[in-house]
């Protein structure tokens, strides 16, 4: 009798499971396919090679996921979250893409089937002026390499979960896309304000829209906690402290930050711009340390 009612329960548990685990996948797959019908912004501004190799390179960290060649990077590859791949994005790759679908995807995070990108920080780059954002695409067409295969991201059940319940949201969901593109005339020239467009751009995707930090939206289980980079000040970090750990990866106290950190090759125009306005910013509570 004992025997019986565990099978039963035990079969009822399964069944609950499996009907679970086909909701998740129902609803994400809902999430991944749904068709975007967004009005493209238009970028009539004329591309600066220079600057949008640095951009791709130096500033936005697009190498940093697509790798140091841009022939395509594995950026996460773990059970339960799942393959997540940055394809190669070299002039070859692209050459059967338009300017339109660069800006689709660069801008609003959506790739040419009108699906949404995975994990790319298109939040961050929509913030991007229409001089930067037609820079990085005049050197996307020029960027040497051939076009590897293309590879899918696949998402597993915990990154699936997350996202059904909200925890994770792909760029496009988090985009403004009737918002018209900024003008670099208008972003402001004080330090504070460059160093904002620099954090808009680049920081905030991991740090968040205030550079609190906490947990990565997306990333690997395995990742520490983005720093709160609005109490440096507060734990006795200097200008010269800030700018060594952008540039060599090491803290004031001579540990070396974790991954997915990178050494950041900021000038020093960049680097006083950033931590400028980094300390216009009020300290946050609850943070945590610096990493």
């Amino acid at each position: 009798m004992v025997i019986k009612w565990a099978i039963g329960v035990l079969g009822a548990i399964i069944v609950l499971l499996g009907l679970a685990i086909g909701g998740v996948w129902a609803k994400s797959n809902q999430i991944l396919n749904n068709n975007w019908d967004v009005p493209v912004v238009e970028v009539k501004a004329h591309g600066d090679l220079i600057r949008g190799e640095r951009m791709v390179y130096h500033l936005s960290g697009c190498a940093e996921c697509h790798g140091s060649d841009l022939k395509g990077n594995t950026i996460m590859d773990n059970f339960p979250m799942g393959k997540i791949i940055a394809p190669p994005i070299t002039a070859a790759a692209l050459k059967d893409w338009t300017d339109q679908d660069l800006v689709r995807a660069i801008h609003h995070g959506i790739d040419r089937q009108g699906k949404a990108l995975v994990l790319m920080p298109a939040e961050e780059y929509a913030q991007f002026s229409e001089e930067d954002l037609a820079s990085v695409i005049a050197y996307l067409r020029t960027a040497p390499g051939e076009a590897p295969p293309r590879e899918e991201s696949q998402p597993g059940p915990l990154f699936r979960t997350l996202m059904t319940a909200g925890e994770i949201k792909l760029a496009a969901d988090k985009i403004t896309h009737q918002q018209p593109l900024r003008h670099q005339s208008e972003l402001g020239d004080s330090p504070e304000a460059k160093g904002k467009y620099i954090a808009e751009t680049a920081c905030m995707g991991c740090h968040g829209t205030e550079l609190k930090g906490g947990t990565i939206p997306g990333g690997d289980p395995a990742w520490p906690e983005a720093a709160n980079l609005t109490l440096l000040g507060q734990q006795g970090w200097q200008e010269a402290d800030f700018a060594k750990a952008m540039h060599e990866g090491i803290r004031p106290n001579g540990e070396t930050i974790a991954a997915p950190m990178i050494k950041v090759p900021y000038n020093d125009q960049e680097i006083t711009a950033l931590w400028a306005y980094i300390q216009s910013l009020p300290a946050a509570d609850k943070a945590s340390p610096a990493q």
